[in-house]
């Protein structure tokens, strides 16, 4: 609808550029709510790219979106989702190196069957029960990049987040760049005409 509701041809008119950054504007709200919801955004990558002009704020920002387009991004709620389960493997991982005499692998077995490990974001310690616990913490509070650094430290020891982490990298770089995207479409809808329009962009 997008497509057949602007004539290009239009463009190089006060009227057409008018349209054509509302339209650029539309195609990227389109793309944002495709993303947000984890799915595969191919047909609205290209609609955006439809859109775009040569600014290379937004050409750039696509590029960025581009590799991800056919499969997606993990949502942060499927990222905290799956990090429990992460950190229990990380703290058995640790604590099986550390298991020396029977009491110790006694311990171990039963933390097996029974999940007890700390939580909150003032765990004190670099073990991987703190470290997770911090981490987890910043993760609930929205701050992801704090919760990747955290556990890139304990992945070094125990190898076992590569995926978590894979995952919550692709996250952090999708967002960032479709900020960029979003900020430039409202730049470039804003400033058409005499005077520029001030708009909020709430995540």
């Amino acid at each position: 609808i997008l497509r057949g509701g602007v004539d290009v041809g239009m463009v190089g008119s006060s009227e057409g550029r008018s349209l054509f950054n509302g339209g650029l504007l539309l195609a990227v709200g389109q793309l944002r709510s495709a993303i947000a919801r984890g799915a595969p955004y191919a047909g609205e990558w290209d609609l955006v790219k439809t859109f775009a002009p040569s600014a290379p704020s937004v050409l750039d920002a696509l590029e960025r979106l581009k590799a991800r387009r056919h499969v997606g991004v993990p949502t942060l709620a499927e990222l905290e989702k799956n990090f429990p389960p992460l950190a229990r493997s990380l703290i058995r991982a640790e604590a099986t190196k550390a298991s020396s005499g029977w009491w110790d692998r006694t311990v171990l077995k039963l933390s097996q069957l029974v999940s007890i490990r700390p939580i909150g974001p003032s765990v004190p310690g670099d073990g991987a029960p703190a470290v997770t616990a911090r981490a987890e913490a910043s993760l609930a509070s929205g701050r992801l990049d704090e919760a990747v650094g955290l556990i890139s430290q304990l992945n070094g020891r125990a190898g076992l987040a590569a995926d978590w982490l894979e995952a919550a990298g692709a996250y952090l770089e999708i967002e960032s760049s479709l900020d960029d995207l979003i900020q430039s479409a409202i730049t470039l809808a804003g400033t058409h005409g005499n005077k520029p329009i001030s708009v909020g962009v709430s995540p």
